[in-house]
């Protein structure tokens, strides 16, 4: 019916149970050039994954939205990759990409841009959280944001929205970041339990004999757990080290000039520290200082 219909302009497929008698099915391609509107919901993964195949990529397409449950089989295939070449914007200019990552409880929301986004939902959060499931979960994000990484014009993207349900899972997305998106300026953190895994970004890391900073270009942190009992003096050192390696090394690493906290706690001596390094901090009311 879809190689049928190029004329198609919007796309709904939603509950569809599909039944399948083991007839091989020819895997020819779908070619949708006016499709604008692509709308996914809760059908069967394998109907999902052969569709997303076929389908070609339209310039004309402004909302791609596909929701499905968590499969074993999302991390084993190509389906991530995809489903993020389905929903990453063909042209420079044509929308602002905002990247964000979200990894909670019973919940993995992976976006490109508004309206454009995979997100998968866990009925067992307490087993998907051990090693073996995260690395899955990141290997889920990384294929879903690899076209976007690779795009000719990726240098335009800045920015980076990161929500982590755990530990693990934030170094997990950091990672992600770091290697796909390595020009990015401005990075938001939200995690439940502690942002110890920003200390990542704290050293230059060795590579080919060299030694480079992590996102070199970061100029905006801004961050916010929902622990409110974390403290910040444990975080700041880092962006105040990093501040002043970049006075030595201009060409070699960006200043962080603005930092923002959300909840937790800070003491208001640390905070003398931000402003003598140049740090620019702005902090929710909800952020205790000591």
């Amino acid at each position: 019916i879809l190689q049928s219909s190029p004329l198609l302009e919007q796309l709904y497929l939603s509950g569809l149970e599909v039944p399948f008698d083991g007839t091989a099915v020819a895997l020819n391609p779908i070619s949708l050039p006016r499709l604008s509107t692509l709308i996914i919901n809760h059908i069967p993964f394998d109907l999902a994954s052969g569709l997303l195949e076929r389908l070609s990529p339209s310039s004309a397409c402004r909302v791609s939205e596909i929701e499905l449950p968590w499969s074993e089989e999302l991390g084993l295939s190509g389906f991530p990759y995809q489903a993020g070449r389905i929903c990453t914007p063909q042209t420079p200019g044509e929308q602002v990409i905002y990247p964000l990552l979200r990894a909670i409880s019973e919940l993995l929301h992976l976006e490109i841009a508004p309206r454009r986004y995979l997100r998968t939902f866990v009925d067992d959060w307490d087993s998907w959280e051990n090693q073996a499931k995260i690395q899955h979960v990141a290997d889920v994000g990384r294929m879903f944001f690899e076209t976007l990484g690779r795009l000719s014009f990726k240098a335009q993207i800045s920015q980076f929205y990161l929500h982590a349900g755990s530990m693990a899972f934030l170094v997990g997305g950091l990672a992600i970041v770091r290697e796909l998106f390595p020009e990015t300026v401005d990075l938001e953190v939200v995690t439940e339990k502690g942002l110890e895994g920003l200390e990542v970004l704290a050293e230059p890391v060795t590579e080919d004999e060299n030694p480079r900073w992590p996102l070199p270009k970061l100029a905006v942190l801004r961050l916010t757990t929902f622990d409110p009992s974390f403290n910040y003096d444990r975080i700041i050192p880092m962006v105040i080290k990093r501040t002043q390696a970049a006075a030595s090394s201009p060409s070699a690493l960006s200043p962080i000039t603005l930092l923002t906290i959300g909840n937790g706690v800070v003491h208001s001596e640390v905070l003398g520290r931000l402003e003598e390094a140049g740090i620019k901090y702005e902090r929710w009311s909800e952020s205790d200082v000591l």
